[in-house]
């Protein structure tokens, strides 16, 4: 006769396999949490790469001292392509301008007292006056061209010389449009330099002076390391939109810089202005080109030095023409505390108001500036390199073979 199977034993072998079952279900759920975290992580990641590319010119900016890099996270192989997104931003880009940039998270500011959210009285920069040096022309004509060709082969050569960069340059007299150019209808980076045309649009936009009155408070979205702002208040602080206007172009200010952006209606409506003035490569519009490196890329937010010449003329005729309003641009890059190459080639006597702008993901360094010289003169010169010191000092050399040029024609 069959014993019956033990209660007990049973019982036992029940909660074995309950739990048994209860442990494999624990080990999927384990398995499929850390499955979603990493995928969130990536898809994090994925989303600060498509910042950096889409937004070069908020990337870098506040930093007078570029940094190299040789980890290149959005560089593709000769044969491939990064392509960016056109995702709007209200100007928030990478190229730049530097800091390294390297995600679009708030920091935490520096302040930890208490701080007086009131706006700080801002004072206004030296007055500049342009005009250029009263010493008179003595170079002929003819002179005059043989001297730019000779710049121009000097420049050249430079280039040629060094296969390991790319380079875009421009020069440009402002009054008598003299010019010379050799790759500037490319694609570049501008990064932090181009605040320079998108604070031009902003002066062009307002009625009255009484614009630069009105307050805007820091909501705390800034980024420690390309904002001053966000370095030295928290949130809730307010600042004159004067204040905004001189710490975009005086500091590469990110924040700043986007808080101008959206004043104007975002960086696409500043693009259909800009492209009123020089249409080359309108800033939003998607455009193939080749880095420094071989690497292939499509992206938008790029601009040429061509059309940052057209920009800086443009200032200097609306300058001339209404003094009182794009006077404060121009004093406000007389005073600029980020680093210019291109100023280390002039005189001390010289007056260079540049805007600089470096991108470290991208390896772009540029340099554009009003050169009131013996004539009013704007250079644009691009350099695309992996060492920062080494591009800075070709901006340098080549700015160099300009400040000589002009030497000729005068002495």
């Amino acid at each position: 006769m069959m014993k019956r199977p033990n209660p007990t034993f049973l019982k036992k072998a029940s909660d074995i396999r309950t739990g048994r079952r209860k442990r494999t279900l624990i080990i999927i759920g384990c398995v499929l949490v850390l499955a979603l975290i990493a995928g969130f992580i990536s898809y994090i990641a994925s989303k600060q790469d498509d910042y950096r590319q889409n937004f070069p010119e908020l990337v870098g900016a506040a930093t007078s001292e570029a940094t190299a890099t040789t980890d290149k996270s959005v560089a593709t192989t000769a044969t491939s392509v990064t392509e960016t997104s056109e995702t709007d931003t209200s100007v928030s880009e990478t190229e730049e301008t530097s800091a390294d940039g390297e995600t679009d998270e708030p920091d935490e500011t520096s302040a930890t007292t208490a701080q007086n959210n009131e706006p700080d009285v801002f004072e206004e920069p030296e007055t500049v006056t342009l005009g250029g040096k009263s010493q008179v022309l003595t170079a002929s004509y003819s002179d005059r061209a043989v001297y730019l060709e000779e710049c121009k082969s000097s420049i050249e050569k430079f280039i040629s010389d060094h296969e390991d960069m790319r380079i875009s340059v421009r020069y440009l007299n402002l009054e008598s449009s003299e010019e010379m150019g050799i790759n500037d209808i490319t694609p570049i980076v501008p990064a932090g330099s181009f605040a320079v045309p998108i604070e031009a649009v902003y002066y062009e936009s307002i009625a009255s002076l009484s614009a630069l009155e009105t307050t805007v408070t820091y909501d705390g979205s800034g980024k420690a390391s390309t904002s001053k702002i966000a370095s030295e208040y928290s949130a809730g602080k307010e600042f004159y939109m004067r204040t905004i206007l001189n710490y975009a172009v005086k500091y590469n200010d990110s924040y700043a810089l986007s808080v101008i952006t959206d004043a104007l209606g975002g960086i696409d409506t500043v693009s259909e202005k800009l492209s009123e003035i020089s249409g080359i490569l309108p800033y939003t519009e998607k455009r193939y080109y080749t880095d420094y490196s071989g690497a292939e890329y499509k992206g938008a937010h790029r601009t040429t030095a061509y059309d940052m010449t057209a920009f800086l003329k443009h200032i200097y005729i609306m300058y001339k023409n209404n003094p009182e309003t794009f006077g404060l641009l121009i004093n406000d890059l007389a005073v600029s505390e980020v680093t210019s190459p291109i100023k280390s080639a002039f005189a001390e006597d010289v007056t260079v108001l540049h805007g600089y702008g470096v991108n470290t993901e991208l390896c772009s360094h540029i340099d554009c500036a009003i050169i009131d010289s013996y004539e009013p003169v704007a250079l644009v010169i691009y350099v695309e390199c992996e060492d920062a010191s080494a591009a800075d000092a070709a901006i340098t050399e080549m700015a160099g073979y300009v400040s000589d040029f002009l030497d000729k024609c005068y002495n």
